[in-house]
């Protein structure tokens, strides 16, 4: 198993990807972690004008060490969760950018191809509730929705340079693909 982390992975991914490297039951790869390991509770005071922020529980790794990054604190300093030894993959800031709309675009494109549908639709029933098979689309409705979307392929947002490499989920890929075959060579 592979948990991609970067620096926007907080709280309770946190501490299921401390808990899964502490055990030894996944490889962490990515950027380290935000480390946001603290729950805090609001409570308002004077009548909802302003707010007191207390700090009621603290997330602590099963290593015993503490996931929560306290202002001041270093780099050099325990918090968060780090990739493994070999396994960190830094993205740039403009290549977090890229791969932020990168990933907007994919969910977009899922639910367009209609990959999230309505329940009432995987059921095959008509979206008002009725029982009746939905009506399926004749020939040229199809080629008016693909001309649809070509336009929109176009109008991307994806910046010049080509589809957006995710460097990060390609050393996952690479580690699974290298556990794999060091099974199959035990096996064999």
């Amino acid at each position: 198993m592979v948990v991609l982390i970067n620096q926007n992975s907080a709280s309770a991914s946190e501490i299921v990807a401390a808990a899964l490297q502490d055990h030894k039951r996944a490889a962490i790869v990515g950027q380290r972690s935000y480390g946001k390991g603290s729950v805090q509770n609001i409570i308002e005071l004077d009548g909802g004008n302003s707010v007191l922020k207390l700090t009621v529980a603290s997330y602590y790794r099963p290593s015993g060490e503490n996931i929560h990054r306290f202002p001041g604190a270093k780099p050099s300093d325990k918090w968060g969760v780090t990739p493994d030894k070999g396994l960190e993959v830094k993205l740039a800031p403009s290549e977090f950018g890229r791969w932020f709309v990168a990933r907007a675009e994919r969910d977009r494109d899922s639910m367009a191809k209609g990959h999230r549908k309505p329940p009432a639709a995987e059921k095959g029933k008509a979206a008002g509730g009725d029982d009746k098979p939905q009506a399926k689309p004749d020939g040229k409705n199809e080629q008016k929705k693909g001309a649809e979307k070509a336009k929109e392929k176009k109008k991307s947002t994806r910046p010049a340079g080509g589809p957006f490499v995710d460097k990060q989920l390609d050393k996952a890929l690479e580690v699974i693909r290298a556990r794999m075959e060091e099974t199959k060579a035990k096996a064999a």
